[in-house]
């Protein structure tokens, strides 16, 4: 496998190494040096251990200064939450943009661990893909003070071929991160597909409706299984440079509802208490979820639900009927393996909880 700078994509310049996650939040929850299961080894199918510390890949040099900057505005921000306190619009904006950066960087870590098994080529690095489509945090509070950093989700076919969802347990929260093209548009009132297909070329296209403004709730309609709130934010960034696309953006409801009409950077949106509203500019500590879980009582259900969110989300995927005979069935045989799989993933799951129970 030819090594790419997991920022950019092109071969590391002044070769340096990236944390995927960083190293600020690997001594915040344990020490550097713990050992911690990364997936399976899909040659052996025997677990994969090593440490966080370990768990580093390609960079370009310039290209791990520049995102710095970006790791230096979100500890405050993610420092804050994890102690429940006060924050603001810019911070959920700032965790939005990092969460996308982590999920992003999980996704290419693996495909270099899995040493590419599935024969992509990653057509997006982190910088291309931060704040590039809809994204939502649902966050949930977990009983306990203990340390803990883990996440979910990231070993699956379907995370492997659409890197849209994973989740992650960082001290006494769990974070559900999801981002996907329109994933919430139309429930927020926005401009949304009335269809979506593969076009000749293989690029995504969108047969575009004019947004309802209003706002449907919930915002997700597949609930989820844990009590939490919701973190929402509207990206139209791709849609306003397509000129078939943007012109159902010019108008006042997305003007009002966004922090950068300009830049297709949606408001913030809170769902929780049965209510979503618009996110004001002051700090506000509304956001803390009023309901705690046991932390082992989530496991294995944060795991189950994460990958039935990630074969939802499959079923977003654009019709690939316009695709060469070849292609389609590529998409066909990939998408039958993600369901098959993540199927079988939570039978395993829910078999070893049964087990378990006294």
């Amino acid at each position: 496998m030819d090594k790419i700078c997991v920022f950019c994509g092109s071969k590391p310049q002044s070769k340096n190494k990236e944390h995927v996650l960083p190293k600020w939040l690997i001594e915040h929850t344990g020490p550097v040096n713990r050992k911690v299961r990364f997936g399976f080894d899909k040659n052996t199918g025997k677990p994969r251990e090593f440490s966080y510390n370990s768990f580093t890949f390609p960079a370009c040099e310039s290209c791990n200064t520049k995102f710095a900057e970006l790791e230096s505005l979100t500890k405050p921000a993610l420092l804050k939450l994890l102690l429940s306190s006060t924050l603001s619009k810019h911070d959920f904006h700032i965790l939005l943009d990092w969460f996308d950066k982590v999920r992003t960087g999980l996704w290419l870590g693996f495909y270099y661990l899995d040493k590419n098994i599935g024969k992509i080529e990653p057509k997006f690095q982190i910088a291309s893909r931060i704040g590039l489509h809809d994204r939502m945090l649902h966050i949930i509070r977990v009983d306990g003070n203990k340390d803990e950093l883990s996440f979910r989700g990231c070993d699956m076919p379907s995370f492997y071929y659409t890197p849209s969802c994973f989740s992650i347990i960082i001290n006494n929260y769990c974070f559900i991160n999801i981002s996907s093209p329109f994933l919430f548009s139309r429930r927020l009132g926005f401009p949304y597909p009335a269809n979506s297909f593969f076009r000749n070329d293989g690029l995504a296209d969108y047969e575009i409706k004019d947004c309802r403004k209003r706002i449907m709730h919930p915002l997700m309609r597949k609930p989820f299984k844990f009590k939490g709130t919701g973190i929402y934010q509207p990206m139209f960034r791709t849609q306003k440079m397509v000129p078939a696309y943007s012109v159902y953006y010019d108008n006042d409801y997305i003007k009002k509802n966004s922090i950068s009409f300009e830049h297709g950077i949606g408001e913030i949106f809170i769902e929780n208490n049965n209510n979503t509203e618009k996110v004001a500019s002051t700090e506000f500590s509304t956001w803390v979820p009023s309901f705690s879980y046991d932390r082992e009582g989530m496991n294995p259900e944060i795991s189950t639900h994460t990958i039935e969110l990630q074969l939802l989300i499959d079923t977003f995927t654009p019709s690939h009927k316009k695709l060469p005979k070849k292609d389609q069935d590529w998409w066909k045989e990939m998408l039958r393996t993600n369901k098959s799989y993540g199927k079988y993933m939570i039978r395993i799951l829910k078999d070893n909880a049964r087990k378990m129970k006294p």
